[in-house]
């Protein structure tokens, strides 16, 4: 049962890390139809909490919080993974997208550390799926071309750092609530989250083509399934080994780019990602070697 349990987990994560992967080329065609990041992220997360709060009334289940949950969830959607995303938004202006993508993924690490410091116990085969995943990604994304700047690179590990925490927090929450609810909350709060400083910074706008609409529909849909996916694996597994897992979402963003935008991916990044993809092996492997000493 145990074994089971990590395996599909392991599962979960991936599937999130696929999903997540395809979010990046959907929003390509979303900005080609005159739409801005912050009316896509506010339409991203309203749409993905109305379809999470309609699933809930449909299937008559109950929503029954009390006001400390409430903070709590406000805390990991309104506070943490708003800041994680204004930093890494920031981060790509200042900085060549993929260093800062790069420099992202290094959130792996951080998890891994506050588990360790937590009480958590690393395996040898996770602290080398990190390893091998990052040495990996550092192929995938090729070499940094432009100018870098020291603002760019705060943001980026202030993504870093607060994507983590989010993470660990989530776990933290879905202890005693259950997941639907707090996603459906999460995407809630970060979509007033998005909704107010947009506003404020006169950045919310709805004069994009009706096209739009599609692949703005198809990231609220993909990141709904993404979130349950992801939070779901941790609760099977745990934070770390669903971390080194989300490794796999610029491989499937750049296979993607491939398809649609004729993208060509030579022999380094396609190194690259197998080393990405041998991670992913290693973290299916410590399941197992966890089953064993169980």
């Amino acid at each position: 049962m145990y074994l089971d349990e990590n395996i599909l987990g392991s599962t979960y994560g991936i599937l999130s890390a696929v999903g997540f992967g395809t979010v990046p080329i959907l929003a390509l065609f979303a900005y080609d139809g005159g739409i801005d990041v912050y009316t896509l992220l506010f339409l991203r997360f309203s749409l993905a909490s109305i379809l999470l709060f309609t699933y809930i009334y449909l299937t008559n289940k109950k929503i029954i919080l009390n006001i400390k949950q409430i903070i709590k969830i406000f805390i990991m959607g309104g506070l943490f993974y708003s800041i994680f995303s204004f930093c890494y938004f920031s981060a790509i202006k200042y900085i060549p997208a993929s260093l800062a993508v790069l420099i992202f993924y290094t959130y792996p690490f951080i998890i891994a550390i506050i588990s360790f410091f937590m009480g958590m116990r690393l395996t040898k085969k996770i602290v080398g799926a990190i390893i091998v995943s990052f040495i990996g990604l550092n192929f995938v994304l090729g070499q940094t071309d432009g100018n870098i700047v020291m603002l760019g690179l705060i943001f980026a590990f202030g993504a870093s750092i607060f994507y983590s925490v989010y993470t660990l927090y989530g776990d933290y929450i879905l202890k005693d609530v259950p997941l639907l609810t707090t996603i459906a909350m999460v995407c809630l709060f970060a979509a007033f989250s998005f909704l107010i400083v947009g506003m404020m910074t006169n950045n919310i706008q709805f004069s994009f083509t009706l096209r739009t609409w599609f692949p703005i529909i198809g990231i609220s849909v993909v990141s709904m399934l993404g979130f349950l996916a992801f939070f779901q694996g941790i609760k099977l597994t745990s934070p770390t080994s669903v971390s080194v897992l989300s490794m796999i979402e610029p491989v499937v963003t750049i296979v993607l780019s491939i398809i649609f935008f004729n993208d060509i991916l030579n022999y380094l990044q396609l190194f690259g990602a197998i080393l990405v993809l041998g991670g992913s092996v290693l973290v299916v492997l410590s399941v197992k070697e966890r089953k064993k000493v169980r």
